[in-house]
């Protein structure tokens, strides 16, 4: 179903996240050495350098533009434009973060951005908070901050000094608008998931998680559905509209390798596509009993970040592993249309590629690229 189409090698540590823009032509990556590669999604071997002072804990394109936001791990977020040489930076760190402990720092990161795109409003989640802005126009100033969303239990609001928590329970793992985006609901590590008006800040609805944590969330286009990876046995969906859990669509772990593992929705929402501690990418339908659709095989690396876009009628689909330091990657697969289901027995079906360019090796991208070093100016938003 998915054959490889290239293989980029130029990050040297831990690819956090891969997005691609909305109309799939660019692909971007961050790690944890604070490189961005921006590439085509096309053509790979050429791609634009960014360099920042921190891990890219997470990156999100701009619908309909060719500009993105890089959130950190020290609470910066960046807006970057590929028309634009400049790149500019807000600071969402909260009250006494320079009086933190190392290790309690580490809490407190830009876990996960997203857009709404009815009102043009960005969310940002760092720590166990969540932050609305609106923005018109980033380069000249012209943003709101809408909202700060904290968590009710006073057991998330650490100290300054002592010994550091290991966790916050209340900590943000991941945003979503809903479609009419007057809402935001927010997926926590162990408070399970709410939904809390942007404009009145008040909770509408909450949801209690079936597993005891959440690592990473995904939401369906029409807001009905959502699949969380819940740190244990795999991942459990629920049906949004009830407010109700489903069933849990089971992926074994190694033991050592308890890790926060992505979702998304894809093909039309019709299957997901989710991350694996053991190498096995699975793309796969929303139930129970449904079996793997396809699986992307990455040997035993761990693959914390997927992406997946579309051009035209071809689907196209990012991975990228962990703790490989120098020989770290990300592939880059596309969908044949020429594809075949290859029957097995009943209910599991094997995908041949019949397309001549599917017996072609992989394109190794590793010449050609456009660095930049960026020129940074602050846009405060917080005092």
């Amino acid at each position: 179903m998915y054959s490889t189409t290239a293989s980029l090698t130029e990050h040297r540590d831990t690819v956090n996240c891969l997005t691609f823009s909305d109309d799939g032509l660019y692909l971007a990556s961050g790690d944890d050495s604070g490189i961005v590669l921006v590439c085509e999604t096309q053509d790979p071997g050429q791609f634009d350098r960014y360099y920042f002072t921190d891990s890219v804990t997470s990156l999100l394109w701009i619908p309909g533009t060719k500009s993105l936001y890089a959130g950190l791990a020290n609470c910066e977020v960046h807006y970057l434009s590929l028309e634009d040489e400049r790149v500019y930076r807000m600071d969402f760190r909260p009250i006494g973060y320079e009086e933190m402990s190392p290790a309690l720092q580490q809490l407190y990161q830009i876990s996960c951005l997203a857009f709404d795109p009815v009102h043009s409003w960005i969310a940002i989640g760092v720590g166990a908070t969540t932050i609305v802005i609106s923005i018109r126009d980033f380069t000249k100033n012209k943003y709101t901050e809408l909202c700060t969303i904290t968590p009710g239990r006073s057991n998330n609001r650490q100290p300054t000094h002592g010994q550091s928590p290991k966790a916050l329970s209340a900590e943000v793992r991941s945003l979503h608008f809903t479609p009419s985006g007057r809402q935001i609901i927010v997926t926590t590590l162990e408070e399970g998931i709410r939904c809390f008006g942007v404009r009145d800040l008040t909770e509408k609805w909450r949801i209690a998680s079936h597993s005891y944590r959440i690592g990473r969330s995904a939401l369906n286009i029409k807001g009905t559905l959502m699949v969380c990876s819940n740190l244990f046995d795999g991942f459990d969906v629920y049906d949004v509209e009830t407010r109700s859990y489903i069933c849990t669509l089971p992926q074994t772990s190694p033991e050592h390798i308890n890790v926060p593992l992505p979702v998304l929705f894809v093909h039309e929402d019709q299957e997901i596509l989710i991350g694996s501690a053991h190498g096995k990418v699975q793309i796969r339908p929303i139930a129970e009993n449904g079996g793997d659709t396809c699986v992307l095989d990455h040997a035993s690396d761990i693959i914390q970040a997927i992406a997946y876009g579309q051009i035209a009628s071809n689907s196209y689909i990012a991975t990228a592993c962990s703790e490989k330091g120098l020989d770290t990657y990300v592939k880059l697969w596309v969908r044949s249309p020429m594809a075949k289901q290859v029957l097995q027995h009943p209910g599991v079906y094997l995908y041949q590629e019949v397309s001549p360019l599917s017996q072609s090796l992989p394109k190794y991208a590793e010449g050609t690229f456009r660095g930049r070093e960026p020129l940074l100016k602050d846009l405060t938003v917080r005092g």
